[in-house]
């Protein structure tokens, strides 16, 4: 998938069911990574579904996490790593703090 196409639909990512998040946001991050000018808002949109929610309830959130392997959490935390060091994405920091890195 090109980087346009997956811009257009960022929004899509905070909808998906955990089987298509688990499915496409590889295609996100990647995106993100290489073409990082195009991309846009595009890091900041996966730091932010990446990053449970500030409620008690975080559930929902548990559920659709679930679904990426051992090999598929730690590429997660490496680009949550990345973009809070390189992108300087916030909300790459309070995921990685908040939950990926517990």
């Amino acid at each position: 998938m090109d980087v346009v196409t997956l811009w257009t639909n960022r929004e899509a990512l905070s909808f998906f069911t955990p089987q298509a998040l688990n499915f496409y946001l590889p295609a996100f991050m990647i995106a993100s990574l290489l073409h990082p000018k195009q991309a846009d808002v595009l890091p900041s949109e996966v730091c932010s579904t990446l990053n449970p929610p500030k409620t008690e309830d975080i559930g929902n959130f548990k559920v659709r996490m679930a679904v990426f392997n051992e090999g598929q959490k730690r590429a997660i935390q490496a680009f949550l790593m990345f973009a809070r060091d390189n992108l300087g994405i916030e909300e790459a920091r309070h995921a990685l703090h908040r939950f990926w890195l517990r």
